[in-house]
C-alpha cells in the first residue's frame, strides 16, 4: 500500500539514497544474497546491517544516523527501496492470490546503547532503540485488518478502504489514522457488502519486557515496557525468553484517554545468548585461569580447585565446607544433553535443611550476588502459579494469556527458594515436573502451552518442630514428600551444634567479622544492583585475583571467581570409559548398602545415578578438563556420600553434642563443689524436694508416652503427678526439659509427642 502513495521530492531524495546504498560496490553483492537467502526461506523480512548504514554517507551525514532518530519518516522509504530491489529478481514475489504483501526490514549491529526499561526516557521517543530483557506476558496472535474491500450490489463496484492506527508510519497527510468502522454506504447511500475474503490481514501481537531481576536495582521493583510484534515477528518469543531486540518507541494514545502511553514496536529479535552480551574471556584472563587450576592440582592433588574456589563461597561463613563445595558446583553444573528426543537436566539442585540460625539464608543471599542470572523467592510468599505460569486476562484482545513464574524467569539461571517447607502441598506439586523435566505444562482456560524453567533450584528448609528429630526421617522433619526430595541431587542437614569448642570458634569468627568489616553510610543515595556488590575486591581487569578473609587466609577474588565460573560453565566434558565403570560400581555399593540397612541415609534412585554423572562433570569443569576422570568421580561421591548419609551423621553429631553438654555441665557442677559454700539445712531440704518433684514429672511424662497418646494436655500431666501438684511448677520443669521424643508448646500448654 506504500507503494501506491505520492512521494515527495523529499521523500524521493531519500528513497534514491537506499537505492544508492543497495547499489553501491561494497553493499550490492552482500544484500543480494540476503535478499536471495529471503526468498529461499519465503520470509518477508529483510535484515539490515546498522554498520553499513553508518559507514554511506548522504547529504545530511551518515545515513544511519539519520534511520536511528528519524524511523518513522525513513524505515518506510527504506521498505519501497527493499521492494525494487526485490521486484527485480523476482516480480511475482510478492503477490499471494490477487493481493500483493508488503516487505519489512530490521537492523541488527550498533543500533546506540542497549538500554533497559528502566532507561527509557521522552528523549527516546521517536527514536530506534535496542532493548534487553525477559518477555513476562504474551497475548494471543490478534489479525489486525489493513485494507477492506466492499462490494455495492446496486452499482456493481468495488470499492476498498484503508485502515492505519497511531502507529502507522506517516509519508503524507492522506496518510493519517482512520476511524476503525467499517462503511456500511457509500458516498451516494447505496448500500455496502464487506467482502472479507477480499480483504487483506497482518498478525499482531502484544508482550511485556521486563528488566531482567538481577539487573533491578535492590529494594525497587523491576519496570516494563509494551511491545508490539506484526507479520512474521508474531510468537517468535514466548513468556520466560531472554531477548534482546530492536524497534522504534513510539507514542499513543487509547480511547478516551487523555494520557500517553509508550509501545515499542519491535522490527528485530536477536537470539537469547545475545541478551547476556556475555565477551569472551581475554587472554590474560585464561592463562591466568590455567595457571591457578595447574598450581591448585599440582600442591593439593584433582580436588584442590573445589576446594580452593569453595573457600571463596560466602567466607564470612563459618565452617559449612561440604555445603560451599556443592554451592559451587551447582553455580558450574553439569551438562544438558538430549538422546533419543529425551532430555536429561544438567543443572544441579541442592536442598539445605538446617535448624535456626545456621546461615542458609546468608549462603542463599551470597548465591544471588555471584550467579550471572539469580533470582529469590520465599516459600510461603509464593503460590504455584507464582512458581511456575499464570493465566490472566489480556487487555489487548480481552483472551486468557501467560504470565511467566520465579522458575521460567529464572531460565539458565539459578532460583533460591527460602523457607521451602513453608510452601502448601497444592504449590508444591507444580514443582515437580519443573525441577526434573525443566518444563513447566500449563492447560488452564483452554490454553495448552509448555514453558522452559531450565534452573537450578537451591532451596532452604527448617525442621517443622523447630530442631532437627534424629528419630525421624528427613521427610518427616521437613513434611517434604520423598517424591519431590529425590529430585534434589545433594541434600544437607545443618545442626546448631552446642559444644562449647565450635561455640567458642563461631563466636571468635562472628566477632572478627565486624571488626574488619567497613560500616555502610546511611547517607548512599546511589543505588546498586545484585550484581554490583560492595566487595572491595571487584575493582577493573587489572585488579588482583587474591584476597583475604576476616582470619587474614589467603582466597581468591569475587571478580575471579566469577570469570572463573563463566569460562569453566562453558565446556562439556566426556565420560570415559573407566568413570563409567567406577560411578556404576559407586552406584550399586550405595543400593546394596542401603538394602542391607547398614546405613541410615534416603532412598537411593535412578536419580541418584544420574546425581553422580552431573557432579561428576561439574567437578570436571573445574579442572578446566574436557574430560570425566577417576578422580571426579571421587570427588563427586565424596558429596554424594555426604548428603546420603547425612541423617547418620546427624545422629552421630547429636549424640556427640549431647555429650559435650554433659562435659561442660558436670565441668561447672565440680567447679562449684571445689568452692566451700554455708548452706543451711533448710535451703538442702527445699533442693531435695524440688529433684524428688522433678523426678516425679519425668515419670509421669514417661508413662503417658507409653500409652502412645499423639498430644496430652498439661493439666494430664498434673493429674498423673498428683491433682496436689502445683500446675506452674509442672509448667516450669516441662520448659527446663529439652528430649528429641516430645515437643512442649508452652502457649498452648500442650505436650506432643514424636513417635
Amino acid at each position: 500500500m506504500l507503494a501506491n502513495r505520492t512521494l515527495s521530492e523529499d521523500q524521493a531524495a531519500i528513497r534514491r539514497q537506499f537505492i544508492d546504498f543497495f547499489e553501491s560496490d561494497r553493499n550490492e553483492d552482500k544484500y543480494l544474497r540476503r535478499i536471495q537467502q529471503m526468498m529461499v526461506e519465503g520470509k518477508h523480512r529483510l535484515i539490515i546491517d546498522m554498520n553499513d548504514l553508518l559507514d554511506f554517507q548522504s547529504g545530511s551525514g551518515p545515513l544511519g544516523m539519520s534511520v536511528m532518530q528519524s524511523p518513522a519518516k525513513y524505515i518506510p522509504l527504506l521498505e519501497l527501496a527493499v521492494k525494487d530491489r526485490l521486484l527485480e529478481q523476482q516480480a511475482d514475489y510478492l503477490k499471494i492470490d490477487y493481493r500483493t504483501s508488503s516487505v519489512n526490514v530490521g537492523f541488527e549491529g550498533p543500533v546506540g546503547k542497549i538500554l533497559g526499561p528502566r532507561e527509557l526516557y521522552a528523549r527516546h521517543l521517536n527514536t530506534l532503540v535496542a532493548l534487553e530483557g525477559v518477555i513476562t506476558k504474551q497475548s494471543a496472535p490478534r489479525p489486525r485488518v489493513l485494507e477492506t474491500v466492499h462490494y455495492c450490489p446496486e452499482t456493481n463496484k468495488f470499492s476498498k478502504k484503508e485502515y492505519r492506527d497511531q502507529l502507522t508510519p506517516l509519508l503524507d497527510s492522506s496518510h493519517l489514522p482512520t476511524v476503525n468502522v467499517m462503511p456500511k454506504t457509500d458516498m451516494d447511500g447505496h448500500a455496502l457488502r464487506t467482502e472479507l475474503g477480499l480483504s487483506s490481514f497482518v498478525d499482531s501481537q502484544m508482550a511485556m519486557l521486563q528488566e531482567a531481576p538481577e539487573r533491578a536495582p535492590t529494594g525497587q521493583l523491576p519496570r516494563s515496557v509494551e511491545l508490539r510484534f506484526d507479520d512474521d515477528l508474531v510468537d517468535v518469543v514466548k513468556p520466560g525468553d531472554r531477548v534482546l531486540l530492536v524497534g522504534t518507541y513510539m507514542p499513543y494514545t487509547s480511547g478516551d484517554s487523555k494520557t500517553f502511553h509508550s509501545i515499542v514496536m519491535v522490527n528485530n529479535v536477536l537470539p537469547a545468548s545475545s541478551s547476556l552480551r556475555i565477551t569472551k574471556p581475554l587472554d590474560s584472563h585464561l592463562t591466568e585461569m590455567k595457571n591457578f587450576c595447574t598450581k591448585c592440582l599440582t600442591q593439593l592433588g584433582a580436588s584442590g580447585v573445589l576446594r580452593t574456589l569453595s573457600k571463596a563461597i560466602a567466607p564470612g561463613i563459618f565452617g559449612l565446607q561440604s555445603e560451599k563445595q556443592a554451592i559451587l558446583l551447582m553455580l558450574i553444573g553439569g551438562v544438558e544433553r538430549k538422546a533419543h528426543n529425551s532430555h536429561v537436566r544438567g543443572d544441579i539442585n541442592v536442598l539445605l535443611v538446617g535448624e535456626p540460625s545456621t546461615a542458609k539464608s546468608q549462603l542463599m543471599r551470597y548465591v544471588l550476588g555471584i550467579a550471572p542470572i539469580a533470582l529469590s523467592t520465599t516459600g510461603k510468599g509464593s503460590s504455584g502459579v507464582g512458581l511456575t505460569a499464570a493465566v490472566t486476562a489480556d487487555s489487548y484482545s480481552g483472551e486468557r494469556s501467560l504470565s511467566a513464574g520465579a522458575m521460567v524467569l529464572a531460565d539458565r539461571g539459578v532460583l533460591c527458594i527460602d523457607e521451602f517447607d513453608k510452601m502448601g502441598p497444592q504449590d508444591r506439586v507444580s514443582m515437580h515436573e519443573a525441577m526434573e523435566q525443566q518444563t513447566v505444562t500449563i492447560a488452564k482456560a483452554g490454553i495448552h502451552a509448555s514453558l522452559n524453567a531450565r534452573c537450578s533450584v537451591l532451596a532452604a528448609a527448617n525442621p517443622v518442630y523447630g530442631f532437627y528429630s534424629v528419630r525421624h526421617r528427613l521427610s518427616h522433619n521437613v513434611g517434604l514428600p520423598e517424591s519431590l526430595l529425590s529430585r534434589f541431587d545433594l541434600t544437607f542437614i545443618i545442626l546448631d551444634q552446642h559444644s562449647s569448642e565450635h561455640t567458642r570458634r563461631v563466636g571468635a569468627h562472628i566477632l572478627k567479622n565486624h571488626m574488619t568489616s567497613e560500616p555502610v553510610g546511611l547517607d548512599v543515595t546511589v543505588s546498586k544492583t545484585i550484581l554490583q556488590s560492595d566487595n572491595s575486591t571487584v575493582r577493573s581487569e587489572d585488579s588482583s585475583s587474591m584476597t583475604t578473609n576476616c582470619n587474614g587466609e589467603s582466597i581468591v577474588s569475587l571478580d575471579f571467581l566469577r570469570r572463573y565460573i563463566h569460562h569453566a560453565k562453558q565446556l562439556s566434558p566426556l565420560l570415559t570409559e573407566t568413570s563409567q565403570s567406577l560411578i556404576s560400581q559407586h552406584y550399586v555399593q550405595l543400593r546394596s548398602e542401603q538394602q542391607d540397612g547398614s546405613k541410615d541415609g534416603f532412598f537411593v534412585t535412578a536419580r541418584t545415578l544420574e546425581a553422580i554423572v552431573r557432579l561428576a562433570t561439574a567437578h570436571a569443569k573445574l579442572r578446566l578438563s574436557l574430560t570425566v576422570d577417576e578422580d571426579d568421580v571421587k570427588g563427586a561421591m565424596e558429596l554424594l556420600r555426604a548428603s546420603v548419609h547425612a541423617a547418620a551423621a546427624a545422629s552421630a553429631q547429636r549424640e556427640h553434642d549431647n555429650a559435650d553438654v554433659f562435659e561442660d555441665v558436670q565441668a561447672s557442677k565440680k567447679a562449684r563443689t571445689e568452692v566451700p559454700v554455708v548452706q543451711n539445712s533448710s535451703s538442702a531440704a527445699e533442693d531435695s524436694a524440688s529433684r524428688d518433684f522433678d523426678a516425679r514429672v519425668r515419670l509421669a511424662l514417661a508413662a503417658l508416652q507409653k500409652e502412645r497418646k499423639e498430644t496430652v494436655s498439661l493439666h494430664a500431666l498434673r493429674d498423673r503427678v498428683g491433682k496436689d501438684a502445683d500446675l506452674l511448677l509442672v509448667k516450669k520443669v516441662m520448659e527446663s526439659v529439652h528430649s528429641d521424643d516430645f515437643v512442649f508448646d508452652s502457649l498452648d500448654e500442650t505436650i506432643t509427642f514424636l513417635f
